[in-house]
Order: structure tokens, then C-alpha cells, then sequence
């Protein structure tokens, strides 16, 4: 850029070589462009304050750059809620074709036949089990009944956009099927043993993650 600078200007003041000015003024705006770009690129990214912690906990472990991360929440997700006592899905009746969630805030209850199964604390899966199923099977409906024990929000994805964009990311597809996977593991331990349910799966907090 420097060097495009110094011929225009020794093109303008001591040859009055219009073609010389014409050609330099063009490469210096290209390369203002390219550096813009750059910078551009570079910029930090930001993420939601409400998604920082899943980000932290789930995501930025498995080095998922920020960018991507933005991309994979501001597409083709929202954030809902549910009021204390309100049901995410009913057993025999809520299709599991839809959605994948993530829960940000609040805490969810699973039960069977009117029987409990397990909590679900934030920055866990909501449906896990049923989006694994769907990979083989579709049309089925959810074998449990999840429903709000607190006032909740959580991130939900409509499962064809989220499948669709995940094939054309295979590294954020293996973080999703790792992710997912170990999900699962969880909620089939404190099925397992009850007592580890409070201890596997307790609210997120804020403290830093250690390495």
C-alpha cells in the first residue's frame, strides 16, 4: 500500500502520468479492501451473554471457534421458555421428528407412567435420547414425559435445518455426536443410581474451567 501511495504521488506531481495514477489509485483501493477484510475477519467475536455458558461448558473444551458456534445458534434456533408446571413433551403423544434442545435455565423433570426418572439441570440436553432415536427411526413418539419444575429457557433447534447444516460441518458434526453420546451416558447413570442425579447433572455455575 505504501509503495501504490508514493507512484501516485510520483505520478501526480512530477510526470503527470495519468495511466501511472489511474492504475496505482486502483491496486491501493484493492488493497484498503483486503485489509478491511482482514480486519474484519479478525474481529473478536461476541457471543450472547445467555449463551456463554454453554458455550464455556460444552463447546469452547472441544475447541469450537466462536464464529462457528455464532453460526450454529443464529441460524436456524430460538430461545423459548416454559412456565413452572408446563410440559416440554408428553409421553405417546409429542413427535420427536422436530427439535433438539439445550437447557439454559431452570430445571426439567422426567417421568415414566407418572413415575420419576431424572432431572435435567441447564447446559444439558433436553432430548437427547429422542434425537439419537430419529437417526434411525422416524415418526415415533417420546416414551417419557418432560416437564418444567421451574420456570426454564432453552435453546431449541428444528432438527431438519440443525441435521442440514451439521452435514456440511463435518467437525461440528462429530462434536454433536460426542456431545450427544455423553448426554445420553448421563442420564442413563442416574438411572443407574438416583444418587448421582444431583451430583451429574447440578446447575452450571460460572467458575472457570480448569486444564
Amino acid at each position: 500500500m505504501r509503495g501504490c501511495t508514493l507512484y501516485i504521488v510520483w505520478a501526480t506531481l512530477y510526470r503527470c502520468a495519468l495511466d501511472i495514477m489511474i492504475w496505482n489509485s486502483v491496486f491501493l483501493g484493492i488493497n484498503i479492501l483486503h485489509l478491511s477484510y482482514l480486519l474484519f475477519k479478525k474481529r473478536p467475536v461476541k457471543i450472547e451473554k445467555e449463551l456463554k455458558s454453554i458455550y464455556r461448558r460444552l463447546f469452547e473444551p472441544l475447541r469450537v471457534p466462536p464464529d462457528l458456534f455464532k453460526r450454529l445458534t443464529g441460524q436456524f434456533c430460538m430461545i423459548q421458555t416454559l412456565k413452572k408446571g408446563e410440559t416440554y413433551a408428553a409421553e405417546d403423544i409429542t413427535s420427536v421428528d422436530d427439535r433438539l434442545s439445550i437447557l439454559l435455565k431452570g430445571k426439567m423433570k422426567v417421568s415414566y407412567r407418572g413415575h420419576f426418572l431424572h432431572n435435567i439441570y441447564p447446559c444439558a440436553f433436553i432430548d437427547s435420547p429422542e434425537f439419537r432415536s430419529t437417526q434411525m427411526h422416524k415418526g415415533e413418539k417420546f416414551q417419557v414425559t418432560i416437564i418444567a419444575d421451574d420456570n426454564c429457557r432453552f435453546l431449541c433447534w428444528s432438527r431438519e435445518r440443525l441435521t442440514y447444516f451439521l452435514e456440511s460441518e463435518p467437525f461440528l458434526y462429530e462434536i454433536f455426536r460426542y456431545l450427544i453420546g455423553k448426554d445420553i451416558t448421563n442420564k442413563l447413570y442416574s438411572l443407574n443410581d438416583p444418587t448421582l442425579n444431583d451430583k451429574m447433572c447440578r446447575p452450571y455455575t460460572s467458575e472457570p474451567l480448569r486444564r
